[in-house]
């Protein structure tokens, strides 16, 4: 079962980057 993370920034385009990287290694974003 994948670690889920809850990702809150501002800006729509650095959440978009650190929830694609964070999936790629594996976790779930929320």
């Amino acid at each position: 079962m994948p670690h889920t993370i809850l990702i809150a920034d501002d800006d729509p385009h650095i959440r978009e980057i650190i929830c694609f990287a964070l999936e790629k290694a594996g976790m779930k974003t929320v």
